[in-house]
């Protein structure tokens, strides 16, 4: 039987999820950040 791996894009095997809620101008900085280390982020803005 073949053995069955679930992974993420890249083979990677675990996640960080990161989210915002509202949006502060504080979050500039937080943007800039994930920017600079190829973070993935949701900012929830009303």
């Amino acid at each position: 039987m073949p053995k069955i791996m679930l992974v993420f894009p890249h083979g990677k095997h675990k996640v960080l999820t990161m989210s915002y809620d509202d949006g502060k101008t504080a979050n500039n900085r937080r943007v800039e950040i994930f920017n600079k280390y190829g973070i993935k982020g949701t900012f929830h803005l009303n």
